[in-house]
């Protein structure tokens, strides 16, 4: 399955404008187009009028999809529409339910406080069912990254943590998935000619229990799983 993030994040942007303008009567976003409205000593009536007939402009007060958790949702969409997997769940960043792997074993994110490793949440689950019956429990943390940079580095960072820990991994019935999406991951190292995907799968994947992959070629490799009695 192909995900094509950069186009449904211009659909959401759509969508987050629409909501702008059907929601002006929102006290919170009042205050905020006042707020600017006074900055720019220009009227309030003015400033709402731009935000429903200029587009640009809106733009200014419309949510920002990538803090919304965007990608993270949108491959959650996309892994809830395989029919080979069930019991699909979006974990939480914090709480009772936040989930983390640490030194190969699954616990809560408060217990997992104390280790020196600072592992990272998990945060897809689900389960799949091979031919054979045996259930396999399914783990995934998600980036996707467009550009090479600071921040987008970290993430490659939070990764290489999530699999460090994962591949300590001894059950047999569970694996763990790290789901690198956006073209940072496709980039080849000068030096290896090696993409970080790549890089990642030779430092730390292990067979039928931790890989690094796209969510394009998941599905293919589920299936995989499922048939080959894994």
């Amino acid at each position: 399955m192909l995900v094509d993030y950069e186009k449904i994040k211009k659909e959401q942007i759509r969508k987050n404008t629409q909501q702008l303008r059907d929601n002006i009567t929102d006290k919170g976003l009042r205050k905020k187009i006042k707020n600017w409205a006074d900055k720019y000593d220009l009227s309030f009536e003015f400033v709402k009028h731009k935000v429903f007939t200029d587009d640009i402009f809106a733009l200014y007060f419309v949510k920002d999809p990538g803090r919304q958790n965007f990608h993270e949702n949108t491959a959650a969409e996309a892994l809830k529409s395989f029919a080979i997997l069930y019991d699909f769940k979006l974990l939480p960043k914090g709480g009772l339910n936040a989930k983390v792997v640490n030194s190969g074993m699954l616990v809560s994110l408060e217990e997992s406080k104390q280790s020196t490793s600072n592992p990272k949440t998990i945060d897809f689950e689900w389960k799949i069912k091979t031919n054979t019956g045996k259930i396999i429990f399914c783990y995934a943390s998600h980036k996707y990254t467009k550009d090479n940079g600071g921040s987008q580095d970290n993430q490659y960072k939070d990764l290489k943590n999530f699999m460090e820990n994962a591949r300590q991994n001894k059950s047999d019935n569970k694996m763990f998935f790290a789901i690198c999406d956006g073209q940072y991951y496709q980039t080849k190292n000068k030096t290896t000619g090696r993409t970080k995907i790549e890089e990642l799968n030779m430092d730390y994947a292990r067979e039928n229990k931790l890989i690094a992959i796209t969510i394009q070629n998941i599905y293919e490799y589920l299936e995989d799983i499922i048939n080959n009695n894994w």
